[in-house]
């Protein structure tokens, strides 16, 4: 069995880039992610995502009723026979 003259090289004669416009919308894709974690920083509260929350939703040390509380308190799970 005889190679083609296309393999006599090798395969790689013949190769290109066949991604072109996945790798742009995906370098947009990137910069749009950091256009809104800039956006997300400046104008939001990023403080409150690194806050413990009791069960009650308040942040823990946050407001004004837990700020004698800066620990997350997790209160003990109910009876699994009262939901019976």
């Amino acid at each position: 069995m005889k190679f083609s003259d296309d393999l006599a090289k090798g395969p790689i004669a013949n190769r290109r880039c066949t991604d072109v416009f996945f790798c742009m919308f995906f370098v947009l894709f990137i910069c749009g992610m950091i256009a809104c974690a800039i956006y997300g920083w400046v104008k939001g509260t990023p403080k409150i995502l690194f806050l413990g929350w009791d069960s009650d939703q308040r942040g823990c040390g946050y407001s004004n009723s837990t700020k004698d509380y800066p620990y997350l308190y997790w209160p003990q799970a109910p009876d699994s026979n009262t939901f019976t």
